[in-house]
């Protein structure tokens, strides 16, 4: 059922913008058509599929061709996916890591100043919204500093190779990168030390502590595990959130991945490509939803123990 209300409004929620390619094309311009030219130019951009022939032309694997960019839509999707992904991925696993040991040591130091100033800090900036951080750091470092470029993914014309091609990679990726970690980081730290507060005194742990355990294995081998379902439940709910979060911060920062194609697009007025990339980050979504459920069954037995029995 979600993954045909999905295919459908993939396919409806471009269709509902106003205006079209052709008007989008020369609102700004001073082109000047005669009535046969833009009776041309109009049928030659506004024919618009049925459901079903959306339908039929996916499971053919037919994406379509960009209006606006003239080139194959799966061209340009596969040109733009690996930016995205190596953003998105490497934000979100430096975040978590991150913020999972920042929430254990925290809350194994409970009422120190060190955890006071933690999370006082980061309660602060969970309230801060994406798209705020990200102008800011693009206001501070990049154009009144200059530390950071102003837009892009890499130099133009690059022809750098090897380890000097991920520096630059590094070095153009760094401000998206660091928006959205800060942007991800709160979350995973205020639910681990709050996932792991009732457990400080738990008989377990005392009982671990007086077989003279080590303290980082208690903390991390013992008490950690109690964190992670709360963790990968929050995160569950998050995604459609953080891929959203992930499309703004692209269009800020003129980053070459799918979310400034998407912006680009919608600004084009270009159907095919909007509905495919659309429908992309859904499937994106349901996929990573599925694989968080199989990992949340991993970590709790008794839930795979009950999914097992009632198939």
């Amino acid at each position: 059922m979600a993954f045909w209300v999905m295919l459908y409004l993939s396919y409806a929620l471009p269709l509902w913008l106003p205006g079209d390619y052709s008007s989008a094309l020369y609102a700004s311009s001073h082109v000047v058509l005669n009535s046969e030219q833009e009776a041309l130019l109009a049928q030659s951009t506004s024919s618009v599929p049925t459901f079903f022939e959306y339908v039929t032309r996916l499971l053919r694997g037919d994406l379509g061709r960009s209006l606006a960019y003239g080139s194959p839509i799966s061209t340009l999707l596969l040109e733009a996916l690996p930016w995205t992904l190596a953003l998105a991925l490497s934000a979100q696993i430096f975040a978590f890591v991150l913020g999972l040991f920042l929430g254990v040591e925290a809350i194994f130091r409970h009422g120190s100043p060190l955890e006071r100033g933690l999370f006082h800090a980061l309660v602060a900036l969970e309230s801060i919204p994406e798209i705020v951080l990200g102008v800011g750091l693009w206001l501070f470092l990049a154009l009144f500093w200059g530390i950071f470029p102003l837009q892009g993914g890499e130099e133009p014309y690059s022809t750098q190779k090897g380890l000097a091609r991920l520096l630059e990679l590094g070095y153009y990726g760094f401000l998206p990168f660091l928006t959205l970690t800060l942007s991800y980081l709160p979350s995973y730290f205020l639910l681990t030390r709050a996932a792991l507060l009732p457990q400080m005194g738990a008989p377990y742990l005392k009982s671990a502590a007086t077989r003279g355990i080590a303290p980082s294995r208690l903390r991390y081998i013992h008490a950690l595990p109690n964190a992670l379902m709360p963790l990968l439940t929050r995160l569950t709910l998050r995604l459609p959130l953080m891929l959203f979060g992930v499309v703004l911060i692209e269009g800020i920062f003129s980053y070459p991945g799918i979310g400034s194609l998407l912006l680009s697009a919608i600004a084009k007025r270009d159907p095919a490509l909007i509905q495919a990339i659309i429908l992309l980050l859904a499937l994106l979504v349901m996929l990573a939803n599925s694989a968080l459920y199989l990992l949340a069954f991993r970590f709790e037995p008794k839930n795979l123990a009950s999914f097992k029995a009632n198939r």
